[in-house]
């Protein structure tokens, strides 16, 4: 018999392959400037909803599946998406018994925090980052309350613990 805290890990590794589709969906250069981090999204939900389930390895493991789908340097994604689940997961208790519109506050720095890591490393590579991309942030807060309702609700109906 699986532990109760492994078995939910499909439904959670379903709910971020869905985030990645999402997050590579083409888009012009004026609408992937406010593209959310779907991907970023669901590891932090998934790391205060259940921190017990999912962790840093998991977190860092999304990072690099990123990183492969969308051909970055290898490791970005996965050093920048493990920062913001440890952050996640450090402060869950006190961010969970806010409302969502407050979860959504506290999320633009985290979410600006990501972006940041992201052009960081960027630079220190020689490459040349998205400028633009922390708009995104801000659009990542604006639809955690939706990505909150629905990932809350699969969460439910599958019964991850």
């Amino acid at each position: 018999m699986m532990p109760v805290h492994r078995r939910g890990l499909p439904v959670i590794w379903v709910s971020l392959v869905i985030a990645l589709a999402l997050t590579l969906v083409p888009l012009p250069d004026w609408a992937r400037a406010l593209w959310p981090a779907w991907v970023t999204l669901a590891v932090i939900y998934w790391s205060l909803a259940t921190p017990q389930s999912f962790g840093l390895i998991q977190a860092w493991l999304a990072g690099l599946l990123l990183d492969a789908a969308s051909a970055g340097v290898l490791g970005q994604h996965a050093l920048a998406m493990v920062l913001m689940a440890w952050v996640a997961q450090r402060f869950h208790l006190q961010i969970r018994p806010f409302p969502v519109w407050q979860q959504a506050l506290v999320l633009v720095p985290l979410l600006a925090a990501y972006e940041f890591v992201l052009y960081w490393l960027s630079g220190l590579m020689g490459l040349t980052g998205p400028v633009w991309a922390w708009p995104a942030a801000l659009t990542g807060a604006l639809l955690w309350p939706l990505t909150f309702t629905l990932l809350r609700l699969v969460r439910q109906r599958f019964s991850v613990a």
